[in-house]
């Protein structure tokens, strides 16, 4: 199969019921503004999903998905990069993930100044810290977060201008760690990252985006 690994964004309810959703709140997705965190999961499995955002818009609406319903299904066959979106979701997420018991499937993605990279390494999972154009990320810190044995791979947006994305390869290289480019949405994305000297690419249009041979 093409998808080797997913990635699953992750929210918590009022009442601890873990949401996929990037968002913190369900606006863009539904229309409906509904804080996730604030609100209880009954009053979200009412809410369809638009597709009219994505790059796909004649796709049906569905509703909310929750995040055992997603990780049920694939974790058996794919490594699943999880994040937690909101401070709210990162102990129970952290928790559900520790009781399904697969940690060589299992990836914690946070961006790279997260203070969880060491209690999920604890839990046997890999690690994916990523780095925004941030002056806490970006400045003199960077190097200390490059070498952190707690992180195993580096992430960098395809946005970034190329001395960006070469510092943060070059910083990972030096810990030996890959870096991951994101979220690539064309074969010109995915050459530029390669080019410089990315190992590992993210993308949600894997259509005009086939994967190379290994």
């Amino acid at each position: 199969p093409w998808v080797k690994a997913i990635e699953i964004s992750v929210c918590v309810t009022a009442d601890g019921v873990l949401v996929c959703s990037h968002d913190a709140t369900t606006a863009r997705m539904t229309g409906v503004d509904l804080e996730i965190s604030r609100v209880e999961w009954s009053a979200l499995s009412a809410l369809q999903v638009s597709a009219a955002f994505t790059d796909n818009p004649q796709q049906p609406s569905r509703p909310l998905a929750r995040f055992d319903e997603v990780i049920e299904q694939h974790l058996p066959n794919l490594v699943v990069f999880a994040e937690p979106k909101t401070p709210e979701a990162i102990e129970p997420l952290m928790a559900r993930l520790r009781q399904l018991a697969q940690p060589e499937r299992t990836v914690w993605k946070q961006p790279i100044n997260q203070p969880n990279f060491v209690a999920a390494k604890a839990n046997g999972f890999a690690t994916w810290g990523y780095v925004l154009n941030e002056p806490g990320h970006l400045g003199e810190r960077l190097p200390g977060y490059a070498a952190n044995p707690s992180i195993d791979a580096l992430g960098i947006a395809k946005t970034e201008a190329d001395d960006v994305v070469t510092r943060v390869v070059g910083l990972a290289s030096q810990n030996g760690k890959p870096t991951m480019m994101w979220p690539i949405a064309a074969v010109a994305e995915r050459t530029r990252g390669l080019a410089l000297g990315c190992r590992g690419m993210m993308t949600s249009n894997i259509r005009d985006v086939p994967p190379l041979p290994l």
